[in-house]
């Protein structure tokens, strides 16, 4: 879903990294936040985006996100 969809996979790689560096960043409305979230790797909770849950942040890593931005 995120590498195939619809929107572009290097902002939504570049959003998901943010997160995964800062553990949590403010929620934001934007087609790449609504992708990470409706994929299961984000969770919108209290005003802020985190990683859903720690077996994600193990698998989805700074290693994955390499290899998958084109």
């Amino acid at each position: 879903r995120i590498l195939e969809g619809e929107c572009e996979p290097s902002k939504i790689l570049a959003l998901y990294r943010q997160v995964l560096q800062l553990k949590q960043i403010s929620a934001v409305d934007t087609p790449e936040a609504r992708e990470l979230i409706l994929s299961g790797l984000l969770i919108k909770q209290q005003g802020y985006l985190k990683v859903h849950n720690q077996i994600y942040e193990l698998i989805f890593n700074h290693s994955w996100i390499d290899d998958n931005n084109r």
